[in-house]
């Protein structure tokens, strides 16, 4: 029988402490708020885990406070963050989206299927530039003007 082990524990392995036998690799995570598969506090853990830089620019989570509270920005900790002109060359990134999705909840329910922005960034001409680069060059630039946004 396999033994159960936690997913996080492994992430380390794409990019900087890779199994035996397998060489590092460098990864570009988009990804879009209001995402009903891969919620934002997940995003954050495996980005975290696998060394992953954020560009200045990047987009917050608003959170929702329970019944009917105030509506507060996150603070990000353990993400390095770098100017938004950088050109990432040796390290990974992750690049986020604002689809227009309301916040996530801040209790412990998924986000509204309705609004799943899971495949939005990746539909986008931005995204696609972006892939195309890393993939032809290695290289990892922020193309959006601000915040990158999307559509669902």
């Amino acid at each position: 029988m396999r033994p159960l082990l936690e997913p996080n524990a492994y992430m380390s392995s794409i990019t900087s402490n890779p199994l035996p036998n397998t060489p590092t690799h460098r990864v570009i995570y988009h990804y879009a708020l209001g995402d009903a598969q891969v919620n934002i506090l997940g995003l954050y853990s495996i980005t975290r885990s696998s060394d992953v830089l954020l560009f200045e620019n990047h987009v917050l989570q608003n959170f929702s406070l329970p019944n009917g509270g105030a509506v507060v920005t996150e603070e990000l900790f353990g993400l390095p963050v770098v100017p938004s002109d950088t050109v990432v060359t040796q390290e990974s990134a992750a690049v986020g989206f604002d689809c227009g999705a309301p916040p996530e909840p801040s209790t412990n329910v998924p986000p509204n299927g309705k609004y799943d922005t899971h495949e939005g960034p990746r539909r986008t001409a931005v995204a696609m530039k972006q892939m195309h680069t890393f993939f032809e060059t290695g290289e990892i630039r922020n193309l959006c003007e601000g915040p990158c946004t999307c559509t669902v």
